[in-house]
């Protein structure tokens, strides 16, 4: 399987920790086309990761609002 890396939304949680979230339903859904997912850490540098990781893939899932 080639990597896909795969952006993360940031949930806060009622106890101000911050978290890093991702569907579970990513993981079939790009097996099935024979991509492995590589969550992207949203505090990571997305260029070093890419140039570090080379993906065959970059998976915009979807996150925060940019407020």
């Amino acid at each position: 399987m080639r990597p896909a890396l795969v952006t993360q939304r940031l949930v806060r949680e009622a106890n101000d920790e911050e978290r890093d979230c991702l569907d579970v339903r990513w993981t079939p859904f790009l097996a099935r086309v024979g991509l492995c997912v590589v969550p992207a850490p949203s505090a990571a540098d997305p260029v070093v990761l890419m140039d570090l990781l080379r993906p065959a893939a970059l998976v915009l899932s979807g996150g925060n609002d940019l407020d």
